[in-house]
């Protein structure tokens, strides 16, 4: 860039690649809500992993409670089921009238045991559907409003094309 008088000091004009005000007052406010949702989302992140541990303890809490209260009337019934029967079997020598006592002694313990594993996967899957619902819909929320949101970063890309140039592969806009 020439300068015509060269006593004038060369200062940019910086007024002519300025933008109004109120575009960057906009953009700013934008920037600002985009920051509010992000910061929101990773506060209820922590408040939800903070809640799920204690879910996870309570219900752990509960659940061992039960657990000792019912085992230790199904391990008393079972046991008295098993001496029941093998004192039937000792004293008929293999006629039989104790192994149904014996078998209905090991069924009640095997039932107990598959009834809490069965609550136990059925409300892990309840917990966890509940929760990746929300966060898919505060992602599609975030995504509608900025054109991203927390799960895939700085563009709105599917990922099927984020995996194609992940393997360099040319992508198709």
């Amino acid at each position: 860039m020439m300068r015509e008088n060269p006593n004038t000091p060369l200062e940019p004009d910086v007024f002519a690649t300025r933008r109004p005000a109120r575009s960057a007052d906009m953009e700013l406010l934008t920037g600002l809500r985009e920051l509010r949702d992000y910061a929101s989302h990773y506060l209820h992140a922590r408040l939800d992993l903070a809640r799920l541990e204690v879910r996870r303890g309570m219900r752990s809490a509960v659940v061992a409670t039960a657990l000792a209260v019912l085992g230790v009337g199904a391990l008393l019934t079972s046991i008295v089921f098993l001496i029941k029967g093998f004192a039937g079997m000792l004293g008929g020598v293999f006629t039989g009238p104790g192994v149904g006592d014996a078998l209905a002694g090991s069924a009640v313990i095997a039932t107990f045991v598959l009834a809490a594993l069965v609550h136990n996967h059925i409300s892990r899957s309840r917990s966890l559907a509940t929760t990746v619902e929300k966060y898919e819909s505060r992602k599609a929320q975030q995504l509608a409003r900025y054109g991203r949101s927390v799960g895939n970063g700085v563009s709105a890309t599917s990922a099927s094309e984020r995996n194609g140039q992940a393997r360099g592969e040319p992508v198709h806009a």
